[in-house]
C-alpha cells in the first residue's frame, strides 16, 4: 500500500472561527459540495466522535453510503474526519485554518492508503481530471457562502 495525500487550499474574507463553525458543522457540507447528501448519526452539536452518512455526487442515496467519524476538533484551528468510503476505502480529510490577510486560509488535506496500480491511476487521472476540479468548485462555493453572510 502507498500512502496518497492531496492538498488543496482556499482563502476565504471571514476569520478563522466562522470558517471552522461552518466547516466542522458536516450536515451543512451539502451546502457547498454538488449533489451530497448527508446525515447525522450523532444527536447535538459536531464534536469529536460524531458519526455521519453521506451519499456523494449522488443526491438520491442510491449506492453504498460512506461512513463518517470526526476524529479532530481544535476550534479554530483544526477539524478532521474518516470517510469509509466503498471504493476508496478509509480517506482522511483534515481541514486546517490559519488568519492570513484579515481573512482565513484553509487547506484540506485528503490521505489514504491505496494499492500501486490505483495510485497511478489517481496520480495521472483521478487527481488532476476529478478530484482536483470539484475541490476547487467545492472550496469556491464555501467562500462564496461564507462571504455572503459576512456582507
Amino acid at each position: 500500500m502507498t500512502t496518497v495525500s492531496n492538498k488543496y487550499q482556499v482563502l476565504i474574507n471571514v476569520s478563522p472561527e466562522a470558517a471552522f463553525d461552518t466547516v466542522s458543522d458536516m450536515a451543512r457540507h451539502a451546502e457547498w459540495n454538488d449533489d451530497l447528501v448527508i446525515e447525522a448519526l450523532t444527536e447535538g452539536p459536531p464534536r469529536l466522535g460524531s458519526q455521519y452518512r453521506s451519499w456523494g455526487w449522488n443526491s438520491k442515496k442510491s449506492g453504498p453510503p460512506n461512513d463518517i467519524e470526526v476524529t479532530g476538533f481544535e476550534r479554530p484551528t483544526r477539524f478532521a474526519f474518516m470517510a469509509k468510503d466503498p471504493a476508496f476505502g478509509k480517506v482522511s480529510h483534515e481541514f486546517t485554518f490559519k488568519a492570513e490577510g484579515g481573512g482565513t486560509l484553509i487547506e484540506r488535506t485528503t490521505t489514504a492508503n491505496w494499492g500501486t496500480l490505483f495510485v497511478l491511476f489517481w496520480r495521472v487521472a483521478g487527481e488532476p481530471l476529478i478530484a482536483r476540479p470539484r475541490m476547487s468548485q467545492s472550496l469556491g462555493a464555501l467562500k462564496k457562502q461564507l462571504e455572503a453572510r459576512q456582507g
